[in-house]
């Protein structure tokens, strides 16, 4: 029995290896960004992480009440401070891109499988939806801290410590990210970032009291 001839055109479909994709890169974008920022909100902006910024910020401020930068001994006390923002803002980021990968590949498989969208289009979307949930929190944290710990009144300063936290914030979710989709198992993922996260804060807390401490001795006597 002769074989049926097959259409040129259905052939040519099921041959080709390039790949028809339901709408252009920046409808993806967009769909799959608006997607993020509905998904997210509610882990983002619960009344248990609230409340924990927020009291975090209340005890920092209660700490470091008015402490001043008069002194060299209360602009060390306000290194301090400033070291311990640092290392909460890059915890927070650090544990909550961890868990993207491992937990959304399931669904990010079939998906794909499907041709529904670009992988580059999901990384991006992925990325950039979480940066305005990130801001927002940061912005209240350091609201509450900054003018209760008597940091520098000036408006220039207080932007400036609230661009330094969200670059942190962003390094700090682009390694959580790193380690989530190289290991993929959540335990291993935890692990491996608690050590690099306080080996990278305590390497550069050693590097500030050397420098420091070089700064003290080089500075000539005041009497």
């Amino acid at each position: 029995m002769d074989p049926l001839p097959i259409n040129e055109e259905i052939k040519s479909k099921l041959c080709s290896t390039k790949r028809e994709w339901g709408a252009n890169w920046c409808e993806q974008y967009s769909i799959l960004f608006r997607r993020g920022l509905k998904e997210r909100r509610h882990d983002y902006f619960s009344w248990l992480r609230i409340t924990q910024v927020i009291a975090t910020a209340t005890i920092l401020g209660l700490l470091w009440w008015q402490s001043g930068g008069d002194s060299a001994s209360e602009l060390q006390d306000q290194a301090g401070l400033l070291f311990f923002i640092a290392v909460f803002w890059g915890f927070f980021p650090v544990f909550t891109a961890i868990f993207t990968f491992p937990q959304e590949r399931a669904m990010l498989s079939k998906e794909r499988a499907a041709d529904m969208y670009r992988l580059s289009a999901y990384f991006v979307a992925r990325t950039t939806s979480d940066l305005p949930l990130d801001l927002l929190l940061p912005v209240i944290f350091l609201g509450v801290v900054y003018f209760m710990a008597g940091l520098r009144m000036d408006v220039a300063s207080f932007f400036l410590t609230i661009l330094t936290v969200f670059l942190c914030i962003i390094a700090a979710q682009g390694l959580g990210l790193a380690i989530g989709a190289t290991l993929m198992d959540l335990k291993r993922a935890t692990t491996l970032a608690s050590v690099t996260v306080n080996d990278l804060h305590v390497g550069w807390w050693v590097l500030y009291q050397e420098s420091s401490s070089i700064h003290i001795m080089a500075s000539p006597p005041l009497l």
